[in-house]
């Protein structure tokens, strides 16, 4: 009896471990994805910002990008 609960105490704390850890580098993976997708959509706006003023700035026929 001794072994049968020893055990069961044993799955059912590396199933616990298992799903926590499984939870929180989901949640994790999810939260590092939106905020490099949002560093990148930033960065992309300001550079194409960046070059929108330069090709502005120097195109001879005023037109812009």
């Amino acid at each position: 009896m001794f072994f049968i609960t020893f055990l069961s105490d044993k799955v059912v704390r590396a199933l616990s471990v298992g799903v926590g850890v499984w939870l929180f580098f989901s949640f994790e993976f999810k939260w590092f994805c939106f905020f490099l997708d949002l560093f990148f959509e930033l960065a992309h706006n300001l550079i194409s910002k960046e070059y929108e003023c330069l090709c502005a700035r120097y195109d001879p026929r005023g037109y812009g990008f």
